[in-house]
């Protein structure tokens, strides 16, 4: 799989998934901060630095699955 199409890829279910984290966040609060978009960066923060340790310590994927997951989604 080309690296430039696993990108897309994971962009393209990122941002989906993020929206939908956003938008279930604030209809759940009802705040006027920002509850979803905060939520989505810090867990998002969170997710690639897992991913990035697992990755580099403990499987062997092909480039172009870290690129997926980690750079797009």
């Amino acid at each position: 799989m080309n690296t430039y199409i696993a990108v897309a890829i994971g962009g393209a279910l990122g941002s989906v998934s993020r929206y939908w984290i956003r938008e279930s966040m604030e209809r759940i609060s009802g705040s006027a901060f920002p509850l979803g978009t905060f939520t989505v960066n810090l867990l998002g923060s969170f997710l690639i630095g897992v991913l990035f340790v697992v990755f580099a310590e403990k499987l062997e994927l092909a480039e172009q699955w870290r690129q997926l997951l980690i750079v797009g989604f």
